[in-house]
């Protein structure tokens, strides 16, 4: 199994390996993924057997298996149903999301997998996207069971947009912004890591930018704030780059007019908390212009948004050495001689 690249296929017309291994073995497999089972050990297992058998078999010789292995992957997750026992069922359940993850890095590129893909992933999100949302709509304490859970989803989603994004019907899209926008919200470094990851994506995607844009670049501005809100209070250092990047890419993908419009609105929204604690609150108006004069400059724009978060989270006011860029010099005074 542990083959990378997938092993060969044989000739003469002859049986893939592990397709022969997966039909002597699905008695036995099955059962492992049924309500009935609800072994997070067994699931986990079953879970890295199908990781390792897409990787070995490769997305042609399997192809006639994608719907019993996606029915596997999801009746285990249907088991680990996250209404029930959202701590307790949240390992089985991040097994599932990313076993199915994997299926779609592996099939996305076939064209005969999207429309099972597709139909996968809605599924799935019928049984994760009510409770996250609840969950990160809810108190941090709500949230930070199901952390491990959303960082998975968020990924899966990723994978998708990566591999096979026509396999992301609209409704399932329009879920998953308001879910990334939440988690962007979270005091945990992987949630912002995942969903900074997925908004970028997102904005570069020619096929799914035009959702980020609807209802006049609501989900983008939503998203926007979020990331604003990541930088002002609890995005980890390391992390910062990439919220940047992914700010970056929103407002690029809007365009110079409603890239204006969607981050004043933004900043605007955000305003009370991006200042409540900052002994050093840096200008709205500032960030503005400097954020957008610098959409195309990578290296300029990280700049602006590290400065912006090093202000908005001071407790005093920092040296101005302390600055990447010039934008707030005005916004902190410079110690006596």
């Amino acid at each position: 199994l542990d083959s990378s690249p997938p092993l060969p296929q044989p000739g003469g017309g002859q049986a893939h390996p592990m397709v022969l291994l997966l039909g002597a073995a699905w008695p036995v497999l099955q059962p492992l993924a049924a309500p009935s089972a609800r072994s997070a050990t067994s699931f986990r297992a079953l879970c890295d057997f199908f990781v390792l058998a897409m990787r070995a078999g490769g997305a042609a010789p399997l192809l006639p298996w994608l719907p019993q292995l996606l029915d596997a992957i999801l009746a285990g997750l249907a088991a680990h149903n996250l209404a029930h026992a959202l701590a307790l069922a949240s390992d089985g359940a991040v097994c599932a999301l990313q076993t199915l993850a994997a299926a779609v890095e592996r099939f996305g590129p076939e064209e005969a997998a999207t429309p099972l893909l597709s139909a996968a992933l809605d599924r799935a999100a019928g049984f994760a996207v009510p409770n996250l949302a609840a969950a990160l709509g809810a108190s941090q304490d709500a949230a930070a069971p199901l952390a491990d859970v959303c960082v998975a989803f968020l990924e899966l989603l990723y994978r998708a947009a990566l591999f096979c994004s026509e396999a992301l019907p609209p409704p399932l899209l329009d879920s998953a912004l308001a879910l990334c926008a939440r988690a962007l919200r979270q005091p945990s470094r992987d949630l912002v890591r995942a969903a900074a990851a997925l908004a970028a994506r997102l904005a570069e995607s020619d096929e799914l930018r035009p959702r980020l844009l609807a209802s006049e670049a609501g989900p983008a501005r939503a998203l926007l704030g979020g990331l604003l809100v990541a930088l002002a209070s609890h995005a980890a250092h390391e992390m910062l780059p990439r919220v940047a990047d992914a700010m970056r890419a929103l407002l690029s993908c809007c365009g110079a007019e409603a890239g204006d419009a969607v981050l004043r609105a933004a900043l605007s929204a955000e305003h009370a908390f991006l200042t409540a604690t900052s002994a050093a609150p840096p200008s709205a108006d500032d960030f503005h212009a400097a954020a957008l004069a610098a959409v195309d400059d990578a290296l300029a724009f990280r700049a602006v948004a590290c400065d912006f978060a090093l202000l908005a989270r001071a407790t005093a006011p920092p040296p101005q050495e302390a600055l990447r860029s010039q934008v707030f010099s005005a916004s902190i005074r410079s110690p006596p001689d």
